[in-house]
Order: structure tokens, then C-alpha cells, then sequence
């Protein structure tokens, strides 16, 4: 089951604090109807009231879902300025409470998962979409930069990723980060064929070997490893 608590939060615009009921863990088996709401974007949703700005809860808080095998921990999407700061964090979380202090029939259930760390609810939507579609993340994280490439120059920035927004068995549609100085936050919505997603994956041994590796090397599985990576001062 989901699980909710009483945190105060700061509103982003206004700065006014304010004490909110929030989750800290979701289960994606039963939460049918939080899903949706993440799907949706309207997923704790909030609005400030002293300014009246609407803003969003996005963290942290951990997604579990037994039946898909995913652990997901959910970062505020600040933190991903210093993702390499927390992406270790689910991993040991997952160590606890899945492997050293549980009983052996949830040890049983361990194998298979896959731990991830992500900053902010569109990046959990994102994850949520792919695994819906049959999707792995590593691979559509690689696939993405073919996909710039293609549509021509862009910044080698966190700010210019691709993000997937929905996915079937013959197309994925992505929005796709293209600024202007009169229009700073447009996006170009990008409609390819599956196929170009599936190439990537009958690659992963071969040409995109590289590439794949690069972007999943630990539970933060994003170009954000690419286009933000780890300072050396902060690698142990």
C-alpha cells in the first residue's frame, strides 16, 4: 500500500512554507488511481496559499512495484544538479529492506528488480511509459541521442534531453527541448517509428555497446551521465 505523511514545504515561487500531506512511497501494483495521476501530471499537484501558484511535490519518495519488479526512488528535480550525490541511495535502500532485514520470502522476491534513480515526477512518468511499453530505459536513454542528432545542433545540456511522452507497439512520440529567444521554453514533438528504438536494442552488443554503458553505469540511468557527468573530485 501507498504511504502519505505530513511534510512542510516551501513553496518555489514565493518561498512560504507551508505543511502538506505527501507520499513517501507509492505502490504501482495496487496505487492504480495514484499512477494515473503521475501519467496525467496531476500527481500532488499543488497551489501555494499566500502567492496562489501552483507547484509540485516531487520528492523524495520511493515507487515499488513487485509485480513489474521496479524500485524507484524519486528525487526533487533540483538534486539532479548533484545526481551523483544520491543516485547510490535506492541501491542501499534496496540492500535493507529487500535482502539484509527481511524475512527469506521477500529475499526470494529480490532478483530481477530493477533500482533506479530519477529527479522529479516527469522523469518517473518517463520510466512509467517505457516499462508500459516494453521499452528498457537504457536502451531508449541511447536511443535518444540519435535522436538529436538527427534533428540538427543542440546543446550538450541536461536541459536539451529528449522525453518520451507516449509509446505503442509502431510509433513513440518525444518532446524534444527547442529553445528560441522569443519562445525559451518550446519543445518540437517528435513522432518516430518503434523500429528506430528496436535497432538501438538489437544493437546493445554491439555498435551501441558503448553508448548503453555510458548512460546506465549505475542506478541513474539518463543522459544526464553524458550531459552532466560526475565532476572528478566527486568520484571516490
Amino acid at each position: 500500500m501507498s504511504v502519505h505523511e505530513d511534510r512542510v514545504l516551501t513553496c518555489p515561487h514565493c518561498g512560504q512554507p507551508s505543511t502538506q500531506s505527501v507520499a513517501v512511497s507509492l505502490d504501482g501494483e495496487r496505487g492504480a488511481e495514484e499512477r494515473q495521476a503521475i501519467l496525467d501530471g496531476t500527481f500532488q499537484r499543488l497551489t501555494c496559499a499566500a502567492c496562489g501558484t501552483a507547484f509540485r511535490a516531487d520528492g523524495p519518495l520511493i515507487y515499488l512495484d513487485f509485480d513489474a519488479k521496479r524500485w524507484i526512488s524519486v528525487f526533487p528535480t533540483p538534486w539532479e544538479a548533484a545526481w551523483w550525490e544520491h543516485e547510490d541511495e535506492p541501491q542501499a535502500v534496496f540492500q535493507r529492506y529487500m535482502l539484509d532485514h527481511c524475512p527469506p520470502l521477500v529475499r526470494s522476491w529480490a532478483p530481477g528488480f530493477a533500482v533506479r534513480a530519477v529527479f522529479g515526477l516527469e522523469r518517473l512518468r518517463e520510466k512509467l511509459v517505457a516499462h508500459a511499453a516494453g521499452i528498457d530505459d537504457r536502451v531508449l536513454e541511447a536511443y535518444k541521442l540519435d535522436l538529436l542528432r538527427g534533428l540538427g545542433p543542440y546543446d550538450l545540456a541536461p536541459s536539451a534531453r529528449p522525453r518520451l511522452r507516449e509509446a505503442g507497439a509502431a510509433d513513440a512520440v518525444f518532446h524534444v527541448p527547442r529553445p528560441e529567444p522569443d519562445a525559451p521554453d518550446r519543445c518540437a514533438i517528435v513522432r518516430i517509428a518503434r523500429a528506430e528504438i528496436d535497432h538501438v536494442a538489437a544493437g546493445r552488443d554491439g555498435a551501441w555497446a558503448a553508448t548503453l554503458a555510458a548512460v546506465s553505469a549505475g542506478p541513474y540511468v539518463d543522459l544526464g551521465r553524458i550531459f552532466a557527468p560526475r565532476p572528478s573530485s566527486a568520484v571516490a
